[in-house]
């Protein structure tokens, strides 16, 4: 690197406030109590998870050696596609890599193909994640006030007669954690049937809904679900649930299935596990609702503003980004881990401590972080 470039970087990173500046996460410490985890059922480290990673290894290696369309197709891809079309019931599904590739990759095909009566326009929620804007690059794009329906349907009236809305949203919203009105949803597609329904499920499939499957069901006319393996499932990758059709597109057309190699077959044997676990755990999901919802109280009680949350994410509103640092790191020398959010990831002096919870916390640990914790 020339030191021109090098001093260029240096300028760039100074442009940057410390308070903004991000830094990986300090290493775990053992014996810490850590609510920074997406491992929501702790399936982890689960047994059955590393036997179906080990038994994978044993039959196929380590890698995938090549995409899918070439050297890097496996049986355990149908065997986990199948799965999650029956757990989503939907015609079929798609398995990618991570969850923000999936996303970004299958939205940006989407947008370039001759698949719409009308040129399709994205109509996105104020707070998607920032994978859907990676994907929508340059098409047109207007959003909606978060969780504002009457604005959606103002929007979609105001497109409707030139273009294809694309609705875009989340079933359970990363940094807030409040769960979206997808029966609202649901009328407006009906209302509008050329309206193409996309949700995001990545912090509900396993953790939600009935036997795990996540929010959404048949009777919301959701044209496209998403998701990932990285959040309740304990893995890693992406997918799509979505119609037979649609899927063979995917297949022939999206880049980010093409030109990419595929998921390793361990780590297929680890979902396939997690996928025939999921359906067995109401008792840790209903062990997780119920601490979501005393945790809420408590810190509610504590003076402490929780946000929109619903669901098993529950930020902890500070405002200050210095304030909130100083929050994070106070608890961290306590060995108890949250993470810091802070803008551009949220809206500016919206600074917040991100509680995920999960279903091995236990109220002792509700106890010891409502001891150490106190508003600013």
């Amino acid at each position: 690197m020339s030191s021109l470039f090098h001093d260029r970087c240096l300028g760039f990173l100074d442009t940057v406030p410390h308070d903004l500046r991000r830094r990986f996460s300090n290493t775990f410490s053992e014996g810490a109590l850590d609510f920074t985890s997406n491992d929501t059922l702790a399936l982890s480290t689960h047994p059955a998870l590393k036997a179906g990673a080990l038994d994978a290894i044993e039959r196929y290696g380590i890698g995938s050696t090549g995409s899918r369309l070439l050297s890097g197709n496996h049986p355990m891809h149908e065997a986990v596609e199948k799965q999650l079309a029956t757990l989503k019931k939907t015609e079929s599904a798609l398995v990618f890599g991570g969850g923000f590739h999936t996303n970004a990759s299958v939205l940006r095909t989407l947008m370039a193909l001759p698949l719409w009566a009308k040129p399709p326009m994205l109509i996105m929620d104020k707070w998607i994640h920032a994978c859907w804007l990676q994907g929508s690059h340059d098409a047109p794009l207007v959003r909606y006030r978060h969780q504002d329906f009457n604005h959606l349907e103002r929007l979609i009236q105001k497109h409707l007669p030139d273009h294809t809305p694309i609705i875009v949203t989340e079933s359970i919203f990363s940094m807030d954690g409040d769960i979206t009105d997808l029966s609202a949803l649901g009328t407006l597609k009906q209302k509008y049937p050329d309206i193409f329904l996309i949700v995001d499920e990545a912090h509900a499939t396993g953790t939600w809904g009935r036997a795990g499957a996540g929010l959404v069901t048949p009777q919301h006319h959701v044209d496209l679900i998403t998701g990932t393996f990285s959040k309740a499932i304990g893995c890693y990758g992406g997918y799509v649930a979505c119609a037979a059709a649609l899927k063979e597109v995917l297949v022939q057309k999206c880049a980010g299935l093409i030109y990419t190699t595929a998921l390793p077959p361990m780590v297929l044997g680890a979902v396939k596990a997690a996928l025939d676990l999921i359906p067995t755990l109401q008792n840790q999901r209903e062990h997780l609702y119920a601490l979501a919802q005393k945790t809420r109280e408590r810190l509610q009680q504590q003076g402490w503003n929780t946000g929109l949350s619903q669901s098993h994410i529950i930020p902890l509103m500070v405002g200050d980004n210095h304030a909130c640092l100083t929050l994070q790191n106070r608890l961290a020398q306590r060995t108890i881990r949250l993470s810091a959010i802070r803008p551009p990831t949220v809206p500016p002096k919206t600074a917040r401590l991100r509680l995920s919870l999960r279903v091995d916390h236990t109220e002792r640990d509700l106890d010891r972080l409502l001891a150490e914790i106190s508003p600013i």
